[in-house]
């Protein structure tokens, strides 16, 4: 496909709000979610196997039945909101950065002219369609104002943090050059948010975090005033490992970036292996571009849409969002009195040929991800490579300091008195402190010669006060520490600060 074909459309940058989240929740395909042919025990259970024998580990593993669990939740029609329900969470992030929804929107309309519903033949998905996706990405990169700042400014501020990221690819023996999915991901956006509650550079959702070793008070098991998923270093060293997981379970880089967006990458594993099919990037494609045309031809010979009725859901709400006649629903579903519906309940809703296209696009948003990242990634690689941006900062230097924790010993002189007058040779340690760190002594009964264990605490425990006992520059303390959501609020003990 050449390039002017691919990026003719006048409207190829609009998009609906709320698609990147809805495709991000959405997980699963349709037909998996709908059909429900496939356990949850069987998919782990053969996912396992996938691979050729490769024992997976336990965070894939974890991550793996996240997205079953995922695919469960997907709403079936356009307009539903679709609901994240996170194990016990503190607080969602409701709001995706401004930043990370220009990011979004131009990751849907970059396959606005792949993904066309109205035209007659089937949708094409190969490698040379994944070319001209690459290359539109690079002209739009060289070409819009916008997106050069974006990538030059991205590129710029990873330069006081590279030396870091690379070592932890490195040590997972992933191609370095995958430290730069954070710009594809969020323009290195610490801070970053998506409208699916992905937070960070490398954008991971609190459950994927939470499998590959990232701590965040978004569980209430962890209230631990941190957001690790911030962090550069630590979220790159979930990204190598994540990485490095999917590389190993399909064989192809490529392939890996697709799994690290979106689920369709384990299915077409499961598929290819059940039918001996050789595994590779192209075949995935294949795959994809037939799962995406059965959708296309079933919206285009269907007339009526199920729709579940949710808790809390009246028929008049129902007939207002599908833009229906209240007597109309009622005697297309055979209902005699609108107020007696219930939960689980299927709504026949008529499907116009607007629709159909707009039901279209809902349905393959789970599909886009696994589309669009390997091509901009390879793209801004390119500019990168190619010498497009240039300029960084000076790598960052700093020392790591444990929160407390630490302890040195002392023997007991005569001289030393007691527990208190021994205290006051230590700061900021008590002699209740003492004791506590020395259960075994008899405080009254103390003998020279006796060895004593002295807690060593750092001076205060929260960057706010860490930063006043030692001269230091609050926020120069915070941007070395950006996994600490509130400076003013403690950090847990034995926690590594960079200071």
């Amino acid at each position: 496909m050449s390039y002017e074909r691919f990026n003719s459309r006048p409207d190829s940058s609009k998009k609906e709000k709320n698609s990147y989240s809805e495709r991000k929740r959405a997980g699963e395909s349709y037909e998996s979610q709908k059909t429900g042919k496939i356990s949850r025990r069987d998919f782990l259970k053969k996912s396992a196997l996938i691979t050729g024998g490769l024992l997976l580990n336990a965070p894939l593993l974890k991550m793996m039945k996240d997205n079953w669990e995922e695919s469960k939740k997907q709403r079936d029609f356009v307009g539903d909101d679709l609901e994240r329900k996170e194990l016990e969470p503190v607080e969602m992030e409701e709001h995706a950065t401004e930043k990370q929804k220009e990011i979004e929107e131009e990751d849907i309309s970059s396959l606005a002219e792949v993904l066309d519903f109205e035209k007659e033949e089937d949708i094409k998905l190969d490698p040379e369609t994944m070319e001209a996706i690459k290359n539109h990405w690079k002209k739009r990169y060289r070409e819009d104002p916008r997106l050069t700042r974006s990538l030059e400014q991205a590129y710029y501020n990873m330069g006081e943090w590279e030396p870091y990221l690379k070592e932890e690819f490195r040590k997972r023996n992933v191609p370095e050059k995958y430290l730069y999915l954070a710009i594809p991901e969020s323009h290195w956006q610490l801070g970053a948010v998506s409208g699916a509650g992905a937070v960070g550079p490398y954008q991971f959702i609190p459950r994927t975090a939470r499998a590959y070793g990232l701590k965040s008070d978004h569980f209430r098991d962890h209230p631990l005033n941190l957001e690790e998923r911030r962090d550069p270093i630590k979220s790159a060293r979930a990204c190598a490992e994540l990485l490095s997981d999917l590389y190993k379970a399909g064989k192809d880089w490529d392939m890996a970036l697709s799994g690290y967006n979106g689920g369709f990458f384990w299915q077409y594993l499961k598929v290819a292996r059940d039918n001996k099919d050789k595994v590779s990037y192209e075949g995935f494609l294949g795959f994809l571009e037939n799962r995406i045309n059965k959708i296309k031809q079933e919206i285009r010979s269907e007339q009526f849409h199920e729709h579940r009725v949710r808790p809390g859901e009246k028929l008049g709400m129902i007939s207002r969002r599908f833009n229906m006649n209240i007597e109309e629903l009622c005697r297309i579903n055979d209902i005699e009195d609108e107020n007696m519906i219930r939960v689980g309940q299927e709504i026949k809703i008529p499907i116009s040929e607007r629709n159909k296209k707009e039901l279209f696009k809902s349905k393959v948003r789970g599909l886009e991800e696994n589309l669009n990242y390997p091509p901009k990634f390879n793209a801004i690689y390119e500019l990168i490579e190619e010498g497009f941006v240039t300029d960084k900062k000076e790598p960052l230097k700093f020392k790591v300091k444990t929160v407390g924790g630490g302890v040195k010993k002392h023997v007991f002189q005569k001289q030393d008195g007691n527990i208190y007058r021994l205290s006051l040779k230590f700061a900021n340690v008590s002699d209740k402190d003492i004791l506590k760190a020395n259960p075994h002594i008899d405080p009254n009964n103390l003998r020279g010669g006796e060895e004593l264990v002295i807690p060593e605490k750092a001076v205060g425990s929260t960057l706010e006060e860490m930063a006043r006992a030692n001269g230091t520059d609050l926020a120069r303390l915070k941007a070395l520490n950006p996994a600490i959501k509130d400076p003013r609020r403690p950090i847990p003990e034995g926690y590594e600060i960079r200071v």
